[in-house]
């Protein structure tokens, strides 16, 4: 195809990735409320859990009259970006598949597959595993210098809305490591040797982001973000020990004069 036809192409995929987002935009403002639910969930089971809280049901504040349509809209636009995330790639792929080998027709699709579901993962990790740990410290924390300050919590709902947002994000980024790793593993700029060498020194980062990314700064919770990250950092060290087994077989068989297989050639 000429340079034109492609602009035709990615234009006809950019109108359904942009159709699907508009279509779970909507769908997420249908159910807004509920979104808003599910997000300060953790929030309102930290607090039931601190007995000197129990007592008295918590109140989210909000400062402006707009603040509650806004936290709302907001949020309907993340979670609707989250959802469309699949057209995404499926348009994504159908776009640079007739241009790739067959070969890697069968890792680029695995890739954006993964991609997902690592950014889903890391998100769940972070809501059902960080969050109850992370909040419940945070309003014992308050709790605690009541008792020596006089302060009362005023929770506001956009700033609440606003952290909760970028923690899951920040999670499911993190997630994304086990893949940046096989990818570099296959572009050949590392190996399995290497990782392993640099491991120690990755333990030290994965607490260092564990303290960064959770709400609180407590050793449990920098575990709880730290250990994760250290595992999959371990089974990306496995993939690329196994990239590299695969690529020095196919080395052996250039060197020995033998046919590539089928698949490496181009695609019609």
């Amino acid at each position: 195809m000429s340079f034109l036809d492609h602009l035709r192409v990615l234009r006809r995929h950019l109108w359904i990735s942009a159709l699907g987002f508009l279509v779970a935009v909507v769908a997420c403002i249908v159910f807004r409320n509920e979104l808003l639910r599910a997000l300060t969930l953790p929030l309102y089971d930290a607090w039931s859990r601190v007995p000197e809280l129990a007592a008295k049901p918590l109140q989210l504040h909000f400062a402006s009259v707009t603040d509650p349509m806004f936290v709302q809209l907001k949020l309907s636009v993340y979670a609707a970006l989250f959802f469309a995330v699949p057209v995404l790639l499926f348009e994504l792929w159908r776009f640079v598949a007739p241009g790739l080998y067959p070969r890697e027709r069968r890792y680029v699709w695995p890739l954006l597959v993964a991609s997902f579901f690592c950014f889903v993962g890391g998100g769940l990790f972070g809501y059902f595993v960080v969050f109850p740990f992370g909040f419940e410290f945070l309003v014992r924390y308050g709790v605690d210098l009541s008792s020596w300050v006089p302060v009362e919590p005023t929770i506001m709902v956009d700033r609440y809305a606003d952290l909760a947002v970028g923690l899951l994000f920040a999670f499911g980024l993190v997630f994304e490591l086990p893949l940046v790793i096989v990818f570099l593993a296959r572009i050949g700029l590392v190996n399995h040797k290497q990782l392993l060498r640099f491991s120690r020194y990755f333990v030290v980062i994965a607490f260092a982001i564990g303290a960064l990314l959770t709400p609180t700064v407590d050793p449990l919770n920098q575990t709880l973000m730290a250990g994760p990250l250290v595992l999959l950092y371990f089974l990306a060290t496995g993939v690329a020990f196994l990239i590299g087994k695969r690529r020095a077989e196919r080395e052996r068989r250039e060197a020995a004069g033998e046919e590539p297989p089928d698949d490496e050639s181009p695609a019609g």
